[in-house]
């Protein structure tokens, strides 16, 4: 890193300039220069609040200040009225952009499938049973349990859900139990309220409570990489999650009293990045035993029909790849790997032997890690193993490879598993409507 101190550059350009959020955007914020340029690809990951971080690296007053973006635009489609909301980012982003328009990129074609597949007689049976625990699971817990302690077990049985139609059979979790003495009632309902945010934050489920957008988080390697920097997740005394631009806004303008408070702003605490991993370990699967899932089945089955292809699988979990791995490996499918645990240094020879390997014909990436970022033009078959809560995470996904420099037509496959969570359609919420926005600007 520079020296912020004595660094005075006659331009900053930022590659990648979409990840410019958060702890990242301030950090280079904060170096002097007198020009300044940001090149993306994919200027907006997760909302529209992702443009705030590029406007106050840029520097382009009054949108520096996160306040007068938010009370400019973001309050506007929040309220409902996003025709206004629409013309307003139009005007602003025709004064700052240099782009260029879908129109001008001619793109090969992409087929969009999705496969909806049927349990085997056994793992239906268990799914079932899950299912089931997740209305008798809450009932059972005791009348004085605070709300939050109500919601953590049900979170953590969604995932059982979720991650079950991956894995059939082989699924097994491996999640902490909450203490159960009466002594350590008090700390474990605080400790509960922490890890339920946590929990919410990595399942991808979690909304800020004031602009309504959509909180994703990164991988491990990324988890460790902002560890030296400010949470980009608070949480609020009453158990509300805050992005990191809406803290801000908050820390310098107050805003209507709190529900559970007469204050206006009720107390916030930063999430701490270690919790953040606990929730991640506690909420991640293991295979148990060797049987394959019908749905990896399905996978591999497809990939063997386009053998000359190459393809990239996407998961949210790595043990779902492990799994897809080893029924790759039984098929006599050579693959490679990208996830949160791979090294930079790592993942570019990998990507090399991908691109120039003929044999490897299979790249599986935790979406998390790989969402962007990365050129996958070499393949052209993509496999969303599962759907992602955010519509936006798959969208990036796809565009690794149908992207500038494909050759070929593209082929999307989702697989979903049927009479599951996984059917479940989600509501359009106000990450989604700030989404729209954004295509309609291209």
């Amino acid at each position: 890193m520079f020296d912020q101190a004595t660094f005075l550059g006659l331009g900053i350009t930022v590659d990648s300039a979409g990840r410019n959020r958060n702890s990242t955007s301030a950090a280079t914020s904060s170096l002097k220069a007198i020009s300044r340029w940001a090149v993306s690809g994919t200027p907006v990951q997760n909302s529209l609040a992702d443009l705030a971080g590029l406007l106050s690296f840029l520097g382009f007053s009054p949108y520096n200040d996160p306040r007068a973006f938010d009370n400019h635009i973001s309050q506007l489609l929040r309220s409902g009225e996003t025709t206004e909301a629409s013309r307003r980012l139009k005007v602003l982003c025709n004064s700052i952009m240099i782009r260029r328009s879908r129109k001008a990129i001619e793109l090969p074609p992409r087929e969009d499938r999705i496969i909806r597949i049927e349990f085997s007689g056994e793992e239906e049976a268990q799914y079932k049973s899950l299912e089931a625990s997740i209305s008798n699971g809450p009932a059972e817990m005791e009348d004085n349990e605070p709300e939050n302690s109500r919601m953590m077990p049900t979170i953590q049985l969604i995932h059982k859900l979720r991650t079950f139609c991956n894995l059939g059979l082989s699924f097994h979790h491996q999640g902490r139990k909450p203490a159960p003495t009466p002594e350590l009632h008090d700390r474990c309902r605080e400790a509960s309220r922490i890890m339920e945010a946590a929990c919410d934050v990595i399942s991808g489920i979690a909304s800020c409570a004031e602009c309504c957008e959509t909180i994703n988080f990164p991988d491990t390697d990324a988890l460790e990489a902002i560890a030296d920097f400010c949470s980009p997740v608070y949480v609020s005394k009453c158990s509300k999650i805050f992005c990191q631009n809406c803290e801000l806004i908050q820390t310098q303008e107050s805003s209507t009293k709190c529900s559970c408070t007469d204050i206006k702003n009720c107390p916030r605490l930063p999430l701490p990045i270690q919790m953040l991993e606990q929730a991640r370990e506690d909420l991640s699967p293991v295979i148990k035993g060797n049987c394959i899932s019908t749905k990896i089945n399905t996978l591999v089955n497809e990939i063997c029909k386009r053998g000359s292809e190459k393809h990239v699988v996407f998961s949210f979990w790595k043990t779902s790849l492990d799994m897809v791995y080893s029924a790759l490996d039984k098929a006599n499918i050579r693959s490679l790997r990208i996830d949160g645990t791979v090294s930079l240094q790592v993942r570019e020879k990998v990507l090399k032997t991908f691109q120039n390997d003929d044999t490897f014909g299979v790249i599986l990436v935790t979406i998390s890690s790989g969402g962007v970022g990365l050129d996958l033009t070499s393949a052209s078959c993509v496999h969303l193993l599962e759907p992602q809560w955010n519509p936006a995470i798959e969208d990036q996904a796809l565009a690794r490879v149908h992207r500038m420099g494909q050759r070929k037509p593209v082929t999307a496959t989702r697989y979903a598993m049927k009479d599951s969570i996984e059917e479940a359609s989600a509501p359009i919420t106000g990450h989604e409507k700030g989404y729209f926005i954004l295509i309609e600007l291209s």
